[in-house]
């Protein structure tokens, strides 16, 4: 039979499909092996393979489910990866067997964990993408003639300079509207206030390391 819970949810708590386990098969036993306690691939981290069966009065097997859960893949997992793996194993044992919803075999825990991992993973897709853009914009910088960026004299650039600069900028297809926009993230600390004075007092390595980051954007 499939069950939802008293909110009419579709996915059920693994401790509401235990009850109507017991309820509806009251002779029947839930098994739990740990089959796998290692270490996660080279990580300092463990990861728990655990097996569930569901066996009838006479020890023969009416459904199992299996699940694995990594030390310190989530907030639950510090602490309790492997009492973790055991419910979401006996949570799809008893899927299989018809106890929790019609439409999946997910329990509510697994819903959520799926969804914890897969906010875990875009993340580091972004990360990922992040890196590549900023280790792509420094490989080009690098094939870019960047001689017009001109050296400070006294810690500040004389105005034919400063013509000099945003030519060279501007041949680069940063434009004041275009720098703008990318200079208050830039400088986040306040360090120059403003574009006017960070073109005029900025080192030549700054210049280059805020070309990038427009390069970025």
């Amino acid at each position: 039979m499939n069950y939802k819970n008293k909110d009419n949810q579709e996915y059920v708590d693994v401790a509401d499909r235990i009850q109507l386990f017991h309820e509806q098969y009251k002779d029947h036993s839930i098994l739990t092996n740990v089959i796998q306690l290692n270490k996660y691939n080279d990580s300092k981290n463990m990861f728990a393979l655990v097996q569930c069966q569901i066996q009838s009065p006479d020890r023969i097997i009416i459904a199992t489910g299996h699940a694995l859960e990594i030390e310190g893949s989530n907030d639950i997992n510090k602490f309790s990866y492997l009492e973790n793996a055991e419910t979401s194993a006996v949570g799809r044992a008893l899927g299989f067997l018809g106890i929790g919803s019609s439409k999946s075999i997910a329990s509510k825990e697994e819903v959520k964990q799926a969804v914890s991992k897969q906010q875990v993973v875009e993340k580091k897709e972004t990360v990922a993408k992040g890196k590549k853009l900023s280790s792509d914009a420094k490989k080009d910088l690098k094939e870019i003639d960047l001689s017009f960026i001109p050296a400070l004299k006294e810690g500040k650039r004389t105005e034919a300079s400063l013509k000099k600069l945003g030519k060279g900028l501007v041949g680069l297809g940063i434009t004041k509207q275009v720098a703008m926009l990318i200079f208050n993230r830039y400088d986040q600390k306040g360090d120059w206030k403003t574009i006017a004075n960070f073109y005029t007092t900025a080192g030549v390595k700054d210049i280059e390391d805020f070309i990038t980051k427009v390069r970025e954007n």
